[in-house]
């Protein structure tokens, strides 16, 4: 088969013409340039025979295209010769020259095989000529006509937690495809993969250690996908020339987004974010790393604290408290006006204190770099002077709040002012009001700024995710004096360039379901490769439908705030408390009362039990580094999901559809001593029995051991020895948890 599929590639190459093509090309991977125009026509896997281009529809795009300023018009002489050079078996370049005769921009590609992972290629961009031309970004590799293969194709991106897509060309069409345009941030890590298990993949990404700010976009058709990434340019100086300070990365691979993750973190892995991480150097808060489950509540405290109290009692564990709308202002509507809280200095502090003598630690949620433009304070503080600016010279604001309609304005945390404006709010709220940490809300985020007076580069560069990290350690250099236990800081999502500067991070995707009906599932992409690194916590998982700010214009408060769900929904929230525990994530529950034991009993039951579990198992969910589980029974069921909106009208903040989901979640673990540690989560009806083969030696364990189970209620018991490649076989009740530990 392979060598058919090897003659029907040489037959189009032929058909191009060897005097039309020029080839790149190793033991692993071949690419091929069109001698005209530079376009990529031909990816070729050269050990798995498995070609990924159609060079019918590759042809006419070019390898690169220019992004202009507003009102910019394109460049007319753009270069139209085209030239290649081989430097060595290893290296390609490819020179784009004006018509003798002709000035205008010039552009010099160069495409070199890696050589730790020579299945892909680090890819150079060049150009010269551009003073003057109002270019603002180019766009490189730009890689048109990538063919599908068949049904069994994913698509996995890299963006907040991970996406995967099954069979993308499916879920598609010409006049509606599938399109993803994220910025550097939201791209959590910086790899894609469009693979198919039983064939090959397809790789590409970035490898920049700098947080220059860039965009990967990707649009998929019914027969075929195109992607590219835009380099963004400094537009505060007449710059002549540019050159990418950081490596595209295309290729090939073998394999799943979990070989894809592997690919990736042999790169990632050896980058500052992880060797200065700071869970992985002990400068997590011990009370961070303690915290058995987060109560996310929100409004004055005695809506927060004593349900955290009563919460943690009935755990018997410890339980922190991410709290939001304890502030001042009016949720989305009048930040930064943030102090004094809203029940008044000393009753707030009175409450902190009282609960703090009960061991309950909070993280108090402040945006990041948000403010409200109708509040009093954007024109008393003349804010409009800090915030960023578009390239058209607008600001990026936007109305979050349906019900008052006022927007928030992005601040530019590159300026002293915004970030001595949130440091000093961030002091205030811990050494004053004795809270534990803040949640610094939509950090892990990058915007270009082009307001010319902030004295940072404008348009391209990486002020913005310097200025930020700067912002944190501004503050905690404020909070180096605080009086209690040692204060965190958590940031919304996680991702990679905020590793080495937040205790936590929030990702929200376990939920997703809840936030809206999506065409993808969410993976465990960032865990695959960071999960020992990045401490994560937390859910949107509720048994009660959204709260109602106090703040917000009373006319609009629904009948429904805070009522219990139907027991309907409670097979959803054992599925996200599930997906949770399975990835290695902090659990969390929010807007919780004590009414739950005895209202819910069912879910709560389950939530309480996977706490207990997880707790016994910290040296893998925590400090673990994820490995391919091995491979259990399937078990799926169709079952109510509601979409909840705390935005929405009335009779649209709860919604009912119906999902087809699994009901066994499982991952597995190599803890820092070497064991084996496989989490499984059931969350259906009935009991299954689990039954897989272990070969010691595919997790690099000793060929003789014992295998213990973990559950919430016993001591760990010992589940069977094992001598060699083994059959395991054990039972994990209705709606319960179990971690095996394999050692």
């Amino acid at each position: 088969m392979k060598k058919a599929i090897f003659f029907l590639i040489s037959c189009i190459l032929a058909s191009c013409s060897r005097d039309n093509i020029n080839i790149l090309e190793n033991e692993h991977v071949r690419f091929g340039f069109s001698a005209e125009n530079g376009a990529l026509l031909s990816l070729y896997n050269v050990k798995e025979g498995v070609e990924h281009i159609d060079s019918a529809k590759a042809v006419t795009c070019p390898l690169w295209e220019f992004e202009y300023m507003p009102e910019v018009p394109a460049v007319e002489n753009l270069p139209e010769v085209v030239s290649f050079k081989k430097k060595g078996n290893d290296c390609l370049e490819i020179y784009w020259k004006q018509v003798e005769g002709m000035d205008g921009p010039e552009l010099k590609a160069t495409v070199r095989f890696k050589k730790d992972r020579p299945s892909l290629a680090d890819w150079h961009i060049e150009a010269t000529g551009l003073e003057g031309l109002g270019v603002k970004a180019i766009r490189f590799p730009l890689i048109n006509g990538v063919k599908p293969q068949n049904e069994k194709d994913e698509l996995a991106l890299g963006v907040y937690t991970g996406r995967l897509y099954r069979n993308p060309w499916s879920l598609v069409s010409e006049d509606k495809p599938l399109s993803s345009r994220r910025e550097t941030g939201y791209q959590a890590m910086q790899v894609n993969v469009l693979y198919n298990p039983e064939t090959d993949g397809l790789y590409w990404g970035t490898e920049d250690t700098d947080a220059w700010y860039k965009i990967y976009d990707l649009s998929v058709y019914p027969d075929r996908a195109q992607f590219y990434i835009a380099h963004y340019l400094r537009m505060d100086i007449d710059v002549d020339s540019y050159s990418t300070p950081y490596p595209s990365v295309i290729g090939v691979f073998k394999g799943d987004w979990i070989d894809a993750a592997s690919l990736y973190g042999q790169w990632g892995r050896k980058q500052n974010w992880c060797s200065e991480s700071r869970l992985k150097k002990g400068l997590v808060p011990d009370w961070v790393l303690k915290t058995a489950l987060w109560e996310w509540n929100r409004g004055r405290s005695e809506n927060v604290l004593p349900e955290a109290v009563a919460l943690q009692k009935e755990l018997g564990l410890p339980v922190s408290v991410f709290w939001h709308w304890w502030h001042k202002c009016s949720y989305d509507v009048g930040f930064p006006d943030y102090l004094p809280p809203r029940e008044g200095r000393e009753a707030f502090i009175k409450a902190v204190a009282e609960s703090r003598k009960e061991g309950i630690h909070c993280i108090n949620y402040m945006n990041s770099y948000k403010w409200g433009d109708s509040d009093p304070s954007w024109e008393e503080k003349n804010a409009h002077l800090w915030c960023i600016r578009k390239d058209d010279g607008g600001t990026i604001s936007k109305v979050y709040n349906i019900f008052t309609g006022k927007s928030l304005t992005c601040m530019c945390p590159s300026t002293e002012f915004w970030r001595k404006t949130y440091a000093d709010m961030c002091d205030t709220l811990v050494n004053v009001y004795g809270i534990g940490g803040v949640y610094m809300d939509q950090c892990g985020q990058a915007k270009p700024c082009y307001d010319t007076t902030h004295g940072h580069p404008v348009g391209g560069g990486n002020s913005f995710v310097k200025g930020h990290l700067q912002m944190i350690d501004e503050i905690r250099e404020a909070l180096s004096s605080h009086p209690y236990d040692a204060p965190a800081l958590g940031g919304e999502h996680a991702s990679e360039f905020w590793m080495r500067h937040m205790d936590i991070g929030l990702p929200l995707q376990a939920g997703d379901e809840r936030m809206g009906g999506h065409t993808y599932e969410i993976i465990p992409f960032y865990q695959s490769v960071y999960h020992e690194y990045q401490l994560c916590y937390g859910n949107f998982s509720m048994l009660v439908s959204p709260p109602y700010d106090e703040k917000w214009p009373e006319q609009f408060r629904p009948k429904d705030t805070e009522v219990i769900l139907p027991d309907e929904y409670d097979r959803q929230f054992m599925m996200e408390q599930a997906k949770t525990f399975v990835w290695g994530i902090q659990p969390c529950i929010a807007n919780f009362h004590e009414h739950l034991f005895d209202t819910k009993p069912q879910a709560m039951a389950f939530l309480t039990d996977m706490v207990k579990t997880r707790y016994q198992a910290l040296d893998y969910l925590i400090y673990g580094t994820y490995v391919r589980c091995p491979e259990f029974p399937k078990y799926e069921e169709e079952i109510p999901i509601c979409k909840l909106s705390t935005y929405a009208p009335d009779e649209k903040r709860v919604t009912g559809s119906f999902k087809v989901v699994p009901t066994l979640y499982s991952s597995a673990w190599k803890a820092p001593d070497g064991s084996l540690g496989i989490a499984a989560a059931n969350i259906a009806d009935q009991a299954r029995v689990l039954e897989f083969t272990l070969d010691p030696a595919e997790y690099g364990l000793k060929s003789k051991g014992e295998i213990r189970i973990l559950t919430a209620d016993n001591e760990p018991a010992v589940l069977q020895s094992y001598d060699g490649k083994t059959t395991v076989r054990f039972n994990i009740p209705e709606r319960s948890t179990t971690v095996l530990s394999i050692r």
